[in-house]
């Protein structure tokens, strides 16, 4: 019984695809996020370039995560959760980019309070995007979940 285990095992790992190339995911991705965002943002140069910088930023960093995502779902969980740190991070470099209030010395509360609010109100329009970022990121052809990933995550 044993023996089986082990050939099964051996069969699993030897037809087990790999993950997408890192150039290849974080080109498609940061692709996918800078013509959504050009169209919201053509007519503002001054806030696409931050926003197109923190989106490269925030999708070199959630390649490693999705590498570690047993299934599909726990993908879609981490490319939402991925949005919301790009439009927290978009939202404070934005406060540096964009005048706030008639003072030039803006306190780090407003800042932050400028990050969480631009995630919170970027949400609502990053829905529109989100699914074909999920859909793209699914064609990326990123492994299969198997039978034991809960089980090995769970560990």
């Amino acid at each position: 019984m044993n023996e089986l285990m082990r050939q099964i095992d051996e069969e699993k790992t030897a037809v087990a695809r790999q993950a997408p190339p890192f150039l290849k995911f974080v080109a498609v991705n940061w692709l996918a996020v800078s013509l959504f965002l050009a169209i919201f943002f053509a007519q503002e140069p001054a806030i696409l370039v931050p926003s197109v910088i923190c989106a490269g930023i925030v999708v070199c960093l959630q390649y490693q995560p999705l590498r570690k995502c047993p299934g599909p779902v726990t993908r879609a969980v981490v490319l939402y959760l991925s949005m919301v740190l790009f439009l927290f991070l978009d939202g404070l470099v934005l406060s540096w980019v964009l005048p706030l209030g008639n003072s030039e010395s803006v306190p780090w509360l407003e800042r932050l309070d400028h990050g969480l609010r631009f995630a919170l109100i970027g949400q609502f329009f990053g829905a529109i995007g989100y699914p074909g970022v999920v859909f793209l990121n699914h064609l990326l052809d990123w492994p299969p979940p198997t039978v034991n990933s809960f089980a090995k995550t769970s560990r």
